[in-house]
């Protein structure tokens, strides 16, 4: 309940049987992304055995490589197995981010501007709203630089704040950044 993850979504396996399992359903999806696959079973498994590092989010992927190879797929199969639905993913389109202007689209808008009142449609509230998620980055190597400096320390400080100044912990959340090589 504490977690916001619907009962039938809550596996009734052993930890292991479930990891086997997630592992199998990865590999019949996903062909050629098996360093993806691999490191997302490694921070399933730190996560089920409550090791993951303390304060920081359970998982943080980067997948880089060339347009069109599954990169943004292992995010929304990763969230099926966690969540039960890819719905449940939340994508932040970093194409569309090639202005740090673009950072309320992060936390809501500042005092005094449209949408300040609005908590529905920022990143932050969908992980207050949703103590357990998954986020999905697309196009980091498009993104402004500080845009992504923005969340490489959030990443190590474990929290972000949203426009009310209010904190928030990214520590039951996990990360997936997906970038084109060229």
């Amino acid at each position: 309940k504490l977690a916001r993850i619907p009962v039938q979504f809550l596996n009734t396996l052993s930890d292991s049987d479930y990891l086997n399992n997630a592992e199998r359903f990865l590999r019949q999806k996903l062909i050629g992304q098996q360093p993806s696959i691999d490191a997302c079973m490694r921070a399933l498994a730190r996560a089920k055995a409550c090791v993951s590092t303390p304060g920081q989010p359970k998982g943080r992927f980067l997948i880089d490589g060339p347009e069109g190879v599954g990169k943004s797929e292992v995010a929304y199969l990763f969230t099926e197995i966690v969540l039960g639905s890819r719905e449940k993913l939340y994508r932040i389109d970093g194409g569309a981010l090639k202005d740090k202007i673009f950072a309320t689209s992060f936390s809501g808008s500042p005092p005094g501007y449209a949408g300040h009142d609005d908590n529905n449609n920022d990143v932050v509230s969908h992980i207050r709203r949703n103590n357990t998620c998954v986020i999905l980055i697309d196009e980091v190597d498009s993104m402004d630089r500080s845009l992504l400096e923005f969340w490489l320390s959030a990443f190590d400080n474990g929290n972000l704040r949203d426009n009310k100044n209010r904190l928030v912990s990214i520590s039951n959340c996990y990360f997936f950044l997906t970038g084109n090589a060229t």
